[in-house]
């Protein structure tokens, strides 16, 4: 391969011993992609940097790979992985910098990035409530019975509540969505148990509860973008920074009371003659707009380099490293391949290159291609990582097996 890049996630499981899955995704000269999961270690001792590293550096040398061909790293935000001294992107660094290596990227795995800003939200105000209310009702079998034959007396629309599960960011939304369509029920549901909760009568809370709903909303339609299979490194540098672009939308319109992307909350404030004070909505908004300035950080840097990977005909010259800006020029100037660019998908449009007419935009443009953005579709998948590490003879294997037939709702808060 051409050009390769590696993605790191660390694990612990059931018998709490470490597990580290690495992945490797590699380009070849003719743009062939191959991805996949190359080995799963299990460190039953201390997960240093150094640990971790070393466990790393034994996989590329298994897969014969060179150094010199590492175009990117992608790992969790861990300390141990992130650390840029002790961690393993400093024990990284320092093995570059011994063969005299230099431009190996290293970025946090996207989808982990965003659940970093979803899970810094202070919103426990809000949450914690929620998941005591739903822990009653669903903690006993008794209280759960009864619960949804209340809702099938009433016509509700839904037939349950969902467990919260802390891990995934995802359960967060559903959670507060169905705990809010539902919230004269469960009202109705505590008070025929004599436990009563002042926060299902409190418009303070309750602004609160339907503004969160809309928020995990918008978060969630940005998970499903983010998790598309297919994206290269600008598409997730595209969906992150036109998020940031509407959280500066949604602060400026909040701040003259204009709730048009948040329809929960514009109801629930309608309903209530809107007088309802949004300092907590403008501060959560603020927050976002923080982390998802800084938490992307790196992407930020290379920036000229995904605007000039994605769409090299309207960029500015300028702009492009010296090396490549003659070849740059040189394509701008060829309508044939213009004409391929508009009609074809990216990575494909750079099969079209001839080697001898554009090698260094060609080998740049590889480079590009070979980076991981994120594991999602390897660790989203049960049965691949099933069949995966059961081969392997993991024992890990047996945990991901029983894990993956686990109903999505069923761990306890």
């Amino acid at each position: 391969m051409l050009w390769y890049s590696l993605a790191l996630d660390e694990s612990v499981d059931i018998s709490g011993t470490s597990q580290l899955l690495i992945f490797i995704r590699g380009v070849d000269e003719n743009i062939s992609i191959t991805e996949e999961l190359a080995s799963v270690c299990s460190i039953h001792g201390t997960t240093t940097g150094k640990d971790i590293f070393d466990e790393l550096e034994q996989t590329i040398s298994d897969y014969n790979l060179e150094w010199e061909k590492l175009s990117c790293v992608t790992i969790d935000g861990a300390k141990n992985m992130a650390g840029s001294k002790k961690g393993l992107v400093g024990q990284i660094t320092n093995k570059l910098e011994e063969l005299h290596i230099s431009n190996t990227l290293f970025i946090h795995c996207i989808l982990h990035q965003h659940a970093l800003c979803a899970k810094a939200l202070n919103i426990s105000c809000v949450l914690n409530p929620v998941i005591r209310i739903i822990n009653f009702v669903r903690g006993s079998s008794l209280n759960h019975r009864q619960f949804k034959v209340l809702l099938d007396d009433f016509g509700s629309e839904y037939f349950d509540l969902p467990y919260y599960t802390a891990v995934r960011w995802l359960s967060c939304g559903n959670v507060l969505n169905r705990f809010y369509k539902l919230r004269s029920e469960i009202d109705i549901f505590l008070t025929s148990k004599n436990n009563y909760y002042p926060e299902l009568s409190d418009l303070a809370w309750l602004s609160k509860l339907s503004f969160l709903v809309d928020v995990t909303t918008h978060m969630n339609e940005l998970n499903l973008k983010l998790q598309g299979k297919e994206n290269l490194i600008c598409d997730f540098y595209r969906i992150i920074k036109a998020f940031r672009q509407k959280l500066m939308l949604f602060e400026s319109q909040l701040g003259v009371r204009q709730f048009s992307h948040f329809s929960c909350f514009k109801s629930f404030c309608e309903a209530n003659c809107n007088e309802i004070d949004i300092t907590f909505q403008i501060g959560i908004i603020k927050e976002l707009k923080h982390h998802f300035l800084h938490k992307f950080s790196e992407l930020d840097k290379i920036e000229s380099d995904i605007i000039l990977f994605e769409n090299p005909f309207s960029c500015n010259v300028e702009n492009v490293q010296h090396e490549l800006q003659l070849e740059v020029i040189d394509l701008q100037s060829n309508e044939q391949l213009k004409d391929c660019h508009r009609r074809t998908k990216l990575a494909e449009f750079y099969e079209y290159l001839k080697d001898d007419e554009f090698p260094r935009l060609k080998n740049f443009a590889i480079k590009m291609i070979s980076i991981f953005g994120t594991t999602y579709q390897y660790l989203a998948s049960d049965q691949y990582l099933c069949d995966f590490l059961w081969n392997s003879g993991s024992r890990f294997g047996n945990f991901y097996w029983n894990a993956s037939r686990l109903p999505t709702d069923s761990a306890v808060c």
